[in-house]
């Protein structure tokens, strides 16, 4: 059995990350593949949202800009919800400022689009659940088993353990309250082109 390169550091450059991640949701074969730091994640993040068709499902802490806020990741998200008028994307908040939602890069460039949905968990939804995640569909997941760290787990073609995510966030979506997203700026300039 081929096991997959190392991904720690110095074992493998961004650029051979990257299409490694890449021949992975291509072949959604669901080998999982293993992240530790933004650079990774984002890569993932990116890859999970051009693979997606429907959904995008988005447990997070804060969106960290550094991941969710890169130019590629918000194209792709872009670019998916201008896909489908079906498609959809949610995102529970584990923490929120107001003033840095309004001015968070993903979420003013989604701003314009009617099916993109935010919400918060407050501390009793939070002491539910001890992990993050994003499922897209239902077969492709990136899964961080401990909140309190980078370290995570991705996988493409894998149809069980999305189905199980998306059962827990479904739960816990019911149980979020919303937020205000951000109002589109007219003047504002779309990042796809």
């Amino acid at each position: 059995m081929k096991h997959p390169p190392r991904c720690g550091k110095g074992s493998m450059s961004l650029t051979e990350y990257r299409h490694h991640v890449c021949d992975l949701a291509i072949r959604r074969d669901s080998q999982p593949v293993f992240n530790a730091n933004a650079d990774h994640a984002s890569i993932v993040i990116e890859r999970l949202f051009s693979s997606a068709e429907r959904s995008i499902d988005i447990l997070t802490g804060t969106l960290r800009p550094r991941v969710y806020g890169r130019d590629p990741v918000i194209k792709e998200a872009q670019l998916f919800l201008l896909t489908s008028p079906e498609s959809r994307i949610r995102i529970i908040l584990e923490e929120d400022s107001p003033n840095i939602r309004m001015r968070h890069p993903l979420l003013l460039a989604l701003a314009e689009f009617e099916n993109v949905a935010v919400k918060f968990a407050d501390q009793s939804v939070r002491s539910r659940y001890g992990f993050h995640c994003i499922v897209t569909d239902n077969d492709n997941y990136r899964f961080e088993s401990d909140k309190e760290r980078p370290a995570a787990i991705a996988s493409f073609g894998h149809t069980k353990g999305s189905k199980n995510l998306r059962e827990a966030y479904s739960i816990l979506w019911g149980l979020c309250a919303d937020l205000p997203r951000p109002v589109a700026d007219s003047n504002a300039n779309v990042a796809v082109a």
